[in-house]
């Protein structure tokens, strides 16, 4: 489980890894081109640059869905990884703030993939092995891992400058590396207990499922308020800037 989150570090590694490279990338000293963007980068400019990451992320979400179920669970993974490595290589590389943008927003549709694959994963693990007294833990291994790869980021970004800003992207790049090498050998490739436009909701902590489609979610009370509260979570969560 902790193995199959790592994708979900990348998210919050590179949800702060442009605080970290942008002294170094938005004032070029003359001294130092080949370590920055040719001309100075205004606020707007690089706000547009850095957000391409939702753009690419709402993408990543979208096509990813389907995905899952097509390819399965472990191989939807290590194509998260794929695009993550794209995405990675092309920011490193970057020598304009186009290039820089484009990295971006390849980086986001593996963010938006993540997001997707990895609680899909997770959920279909707690349901492989049965540990349902676990699934809270478990599922929550997503979250806790964009918080860890945030933290790790802003840890490794102190006192970087010149041209050590693309070490930092090394470090995610090898992580990625690392990690589809260990998943290709480690992890198990779970089928899908789900069908298109059905969703299961346990009726007990032994495991027993029935499933329903969206409109009965919706109307069904116990499973509205959930999705409810689990909506406000994340209005919450966006607003207050987390």
């Amino acid at each position: 489980a902790v193995l199959a989150a790592v994708p979900s570090f990348s998210f919050g590694y590179q949800l702060g890894a442009p605080d970290a490279a942008a002294p170094a990338l938005r004032a070029c000293p003359p001294t130092t081109p080949q370590a920055c963007f040719p001309v100075d980068t205004t606020s707007p400019e690089w706000g547009l640059a850095v957000g391409q990451m939702c753009v690419g992320a709402l993408l990543g979400s979208l096509l990813f869905g389907r995905l899952c179920d097509r390819l399965g669970r472990k191989r939807a993974i290590l194509a998260v990884n794929l695009v993550y490595t794209s995405g990675l290589v092309v920011t490193w590389w970057a020598g304009s703030l186009w290039w820089f943008a484009v990295g971006r927003l390849v980086v986001g549709v593996a963010v938006g993939a993540s997001c997707v694959a990895v609680p899909v994963y997770l959920s279909d693990l707690v349901g492989r092995f049965g540990a349902f007294q676990w699934r809270g833990v478990i599922g929550s291994l997503h979250q806790m891992a964009i918080v860890v790869g945030y933290l790790t980021i802003q840890l490794l970004a102190f006192g970087v400058g010149g041209l050590e800003w693309r070490w930092l992207y090394t470090v995610n790049l090898i992580i990625c590396v690392v990690h589809t090498i260990l998943f290709m050998l480690l992890a198990q490739d779970l089928k899908s207990g789900y069908t298109t436009g059905d969703v299961s909701i346990d009726n007990d902590d032994s495991g027993n499922t029935h499933k329903m489609t969206i409109v009965e979610v919706l109307r069904c009370d116990a499973a509205r308020q959930s999705l409810v509260l689990a909506c406000t979570l994340h209005i919450v969560q966006q607003l207050s800037g987390i």
